[in-house]
């Protein structure tokens, strides 16, 4: 698929980067004098002919992903008025942006996002049109549904009523019963002694006492190798305090779909963790 040029990594403070775009009026049509500002968020695609506000103080950093020249970045800082074109961005008003070398591996990084934007679209879309399901009863709330843990110390936190007398069971990669217990309480850490492996995917079941099934799930811990190389990987993106580094770190992460590693990342940056 083509990518999108300019792509956002950072914009600080939110209320100081904003899209200068006309209101539209009850029938659409942009209304000359009347004028409507839009936060500039980060991992937002720039689309030609918006025109950015930076206020005194203000911080945008854009990815410029073009084949001509070699991908780059480009910070620009406040006060400055700026105007997207169709291969670059034009400084109306403001100094001149100061320009560094990409890393192969943050282009490719953003592509895959993009990428994984397209679908997540797509995937919404289709649901829409679907009857919507309702919300079981009990759900498991970390680890979040298909999320990779980094470690062999799992914690299983529930929401919605447990019934008084519940058994929680756990299964191993081969279907084996690997532990089993009461449900008594919201929250399960599980004892020292249980030894969770690497590269294993475990199902849970939550059971009446009475017989019946009141919930089935299951979360995974990934394989000794990728923890390491994902854990290792965090030194060079967060190396220095810039907000694009961890933009691009938590990125990484939700891929790799270690969304518990990423949530403090999102919030740091003030942003919300986007859906699995």
């Amino acid at each position: 698929m083509a990518h999108a040029f300019a792509f956002v990594l950072a914009a600080t403070p939110q209320k100081k980067v904003y899209h200068d775009t006309p209101a539209p009026s009850a029938l659409g049509v942009p209304k000359l004098r009347t004028r409507a500002a839009t936060a500039v968020l980060p991992m937002q695609t720039l689309q030609s002919g918006q025109t950015l506000i930076l206020g005194k103080g203000a911080r945008l950093s854009i990815a410029m992903l073009g084949e001509s020249p070699k991908p780059h970045r480009r910070v620009y800082l406040g006060p400055a008025r700026l105007q997207v074109r169709s291969d670059h961005i034009a400084v109306l008003q403001g100094i001149k942006p100061q320009v560094s070398p990409l890393p192969d591996h943050a282009v490719e990084l953003i592509a895959q996002w993009q990428e994984w934007q397209a679908w997540q679209q797509q995937h919404q879309s289709s649901e829409a049109h679907n009857k919507p399901k309702a919300a079981p009863a009990l759900s498991l709330i970390e680890p979040k549904p298909g999320e990779v843990l980094l470690h062999r110390n799992p914690v299983l936190s529930w929401r919605g009523p447990l019934p008084r007398e519940a058994n929680l069971v756990v299964f191993d990669g081969q279907g084996k019963r690997f532990w089993s217990q009461t449900l008594e309480e919201p929250v399960v850490e599980f004892p020292h002694t249980v030894e969770f492996e690497w590269g294993q995917t475990y199902r849970i079941e939550v059971r009446k006492a009475t017989g019946g099934r009141l919930f089935e799930g299951e979360f995974e811990i990934a394989s000794e190798a990728t923890a390491k190389d994902l854990l290792e990987e965090r030194a060079n993106y967060l190396a220095t305090a810039l907000p694009e580094w961890r933009l691009l770190y938590a990125m990484r992460l939700h891929l790799a779909r270690a969304y518990g590693q990423a949530l403090p990342l999102w919030s740091s940056l003030g942003l919300r963790s986007p859906a699995p």
